[in-house]
């Protein structure tokens, strides 16, 4: 059986990641489109969004407050508005997911593995034969890209 993942932010501790996916399903549930988060439902959202892995870089930090909007999908999701009007999605599952680790986690490094060729060895050759070593074919190199956590595809070049 799998081990939950806990989810610690600032004020509140979440003793798995399907608890604070259920927490924050059930606030944005409680929202209609255009309604503005409470400033303690916003001030929980914004604690979970420094796990987001863009925050800081690309994703703005600085939030004037946050709506709750409807997607293309017709399904609700957060949308925070900043200060100079722009405004973009928040996706909580998508920190809850990165909240496992740290906020500042390297990508993997694509592994590489020597495979050898798929032809047999020679036959062994009498001790009084002169002939020249039979050539062999170098070994071809596969490097592994994960697709998935769980999954890997091997590429040859």
């Amino acid at each position: 059986m799998p081990t939950a993942i806990p989810v610690v932010l600032d004020h509140k501790r979440f003793d798995s990641q399907n608890q604070a996916r259920l927490h924050f399903s059930e606030m944005l549930n409680r929202y209609q489109p255009g309604q503005t988060l409470t400033k303690s439902d916003a001030t929980e959202l914004q604690s979970l969004l420094k796990r987001h892995p863009l925050h800081g870089k690309s994703m703005s930090t600085d939030i004037d407050h946050i709506d709750v909007t409807r997607t293309g999908f017709g399904r609700q999701c957060f949308k925070a508005i900043h200060p100079n009007n722009t405004s973009h999605t928040l996706s909580f599952i998508h920190c809850i997911r990165h909240s496992g680790s740290p906020p500042e986690a390297p990508p993997s490094p694509v592994s590489t593995k020597k495979t050898s060729p798929s032809t047999p060895p020679p036959p062994a050759q009498a001790a009084g034969d002169a002939q020249a070593p039979p050539a062999t074919e170098p070994a071809k190199e596969t490097a592994q890209v994960p697709e998935a956590p769980s999954q890997a595809k091997e590429i040859q070049p």
